[in-house]
């Protein structure tokens, strides 16, 4: 099992509350830079790209993966 420190879903669902509630005249295109990771050392960031076409809002998401570390989890 791999833990993502930075996770992408989260960042474009956070991208979309953004430009609807937070800042709905935000021209676009544009893109929101989310940062998760500091506190423990494993810096990341996600590039959250906000679209409009046909008046529907289209998000996509840009970034870079890096391994961190296996984990291996028994249930009995």
């Amino acid at each position: 099992m791999v833990f993502e420190y930075l996770l992408g879903t989260a960042s474009g669902v956070m991208g979309a509350y953004y430009k609807k509630y937070v800042n709905p005249m935000q021209s676009l295109p544009s893109t929101i830079v989310v940062e998760q990771g500091h506190e423990i050392n494993k810096d990341g960031k996600v590039y959250v790209h906000l679209q409009e076409e046909s008046s529907q809002l289209n998000i996509s998401i840009s970034g870079t993966a890096v391994y961190v570390k296996d984990i291996e989890i028994e249930i009995e």
